[in-house]
C-alpha cells in the first residue's frame, strides 16, 4: 500500500508538469540549484526557456514541488530549448561552472552521473 502511494504521488509530480512557471517560480542562482540533492525522491528538471530565464522544477516527495528560474546573464544552456506552458520539457541536465570564463553552464544529461 505504501509503495502504490509513493508511486502515485511521483505520478501527481510527473503530471503536473512546469504549467505555472511565471507566477510561481522562484528566481535562484545556478549554485543554489546545483546544491539541490538527487536521489529517488528528490530531483528537479529542466523545463525551457524564454526571453529572460530558464525555468527548472524541483520534486521533493515529502516537501512537494518547487518553481525556480535562473536569469540568462547567469547561467548559458548548451542545448536550450523554448518552453511551452502547455508541453513543458521535463530533461534532466548537469550544471557546471567554468572557472576560466566566471560563466555558470547547463546540458542535458549525457553521462553515468547528474550533479
Amino acid at each position: 500500500m505504501k509503495k502504490t502511494v509513493i508511486l502515485l504521488s511521483i505520478l501527481v509530480l510527473l503530471v503536473g508538469g512546469c504549467s505555472s512557471k511565471q507566477k510561481s517560480a522562484i528566481e535562484i542562482l545556478p549554485e543554489e540549484l546545483k546544491k539541490i540533492p538527487f536521489h529517488t525522491t528528490n530531483y528537479r528538471v529542466y523545463c525551457g526557456s524564454d526571453s529572460l530565464y530558464h525555468y527548472f522544477r524541483h520534486y521533493h516527495l515529502k516537501q512537494g514541488v518547487g518553481n525556480y528560474k535562473i536569469s540568462r546573464d547567469k547561467l548559458f544552456f548548451v542545448d536550450e530549448l523554448p518552453y511551452n506552458e502547455k508541453k513543458p520539457e521535463h530533461i534532466f541536465f548537469s550544471l557546471f561552472f567554468d572557472e576560466a570564463e566566471n560563466m555558470w553552464y547547463g546540458d542535458f544529461y549525457k553521462n553515468d552521473t547528474i550533479n
